[in-house]
């Protein structure tokens, strides 16, 4: 891997709307985000990986290389994000009939899974947006719209533009197969562990904080209990087909 020998290279992106700089230390990590380039003048925040950044990644048995620096820059650009109220959150995005819909689990739960079977079902109703780690901006007006990144999963789903917040779904794994409504209350610790920050100072946690209690208040939310697709899959799909709202 080519470290950039005049120092940090800078890579300007739009994310989300907002144009911020990213202070690369690999050269070829700029591939990564070929997508989100912008043209932008003067962009706004900037993001950089932290030596406590790299000290993680090697920690979890990785090597320091351009794919660790995207994989890990989630966590800063989130953070840079939050001050032009927007941020990162750990769940699969997709678009239907016009909204955007949020599956939020932890990693090996199925978020992708149920994207693929929703696809099936709904061909050409449902597209993905971002398949594991979308911009979600907080509206003035206290709505949301998902955006889609760079950050697609290892199944690089992508594609959909992107759309306003329709509903917000976290997934578990059980013995039965459900979908139903559930109150923010609920909700909130499973959000709040989705969005992407560092944890490093009490003001950072409270953004975060701040950041999943307005997303919660923003749209619908809703529990899918999956023991099998497409069973559950479709419970899915029928309950949202209902309530989509079409433009």
């Amino acid at each position: 891997m080519e470290v950039n020998p005049t120092g940090p290279l800078r890579c300007p992106v739009l994310l989300g709307g907002v144009p911020l700089w990213l202070r690369l230390r690999y050269a070829e990590t700029a591939a990564y985000f070929d997508r989100f380039r912008t043209d932008a003048a003067s962009p706004l925040p900037a993001a950089a990986m932290t030596d406590g950044d790299w000290a993680l990644w090697r920690a979890m048995g990785h090597t320091d290389s351009a794919f660790g620096e995207f994989s890990m820059l989630p966590i800063r650009v989130s953070e840079a994000l939050m001050a032009y109220d927007r941020f990162i959150l750990h769940a699969a995005a997709f678009r239907l009939r016009g909204r955007a819909y949020l599956i939020t689990a932890g990693s090996g739960v199925g978020k992708t899974t149920q994207l693929w079977h929703l696809l099936s079902l709904l061909p050409g109703d449902a597209a993905v947006i971002c398949g594991d780690r979308p911009v979600i901006e907080l509206c003035a007006d206290g709505s949301a719209v998902v955006h889609p990144s760079p950050w697609n999963g290892k199944e690089d789903l992508y594609g959909a533009d992107a759309a306003p917040l329709g509903g917000l779904i976290v997934l578990r794994r059980d013995g039965f197969n459900a979908f139903e409504s559930i109150d923010a209350q609920r909700a909130a610790p499973y959000v709040f562990a989705s969005v992407f920050q560092s944890c490093e100072t009490e003001d950072s946690i409270r953004r975060a904080a701040n950041a999943a209690s307005r997303l919660l208040e923003s749209a619908a939310v809703y529990r899918l209990t999956s023991r099998d697709v497409p069973d559950s899959t479709r419970l899915m799909a029928d309950a949202l087909c209902k309530e989509a709202i079409v433009p």
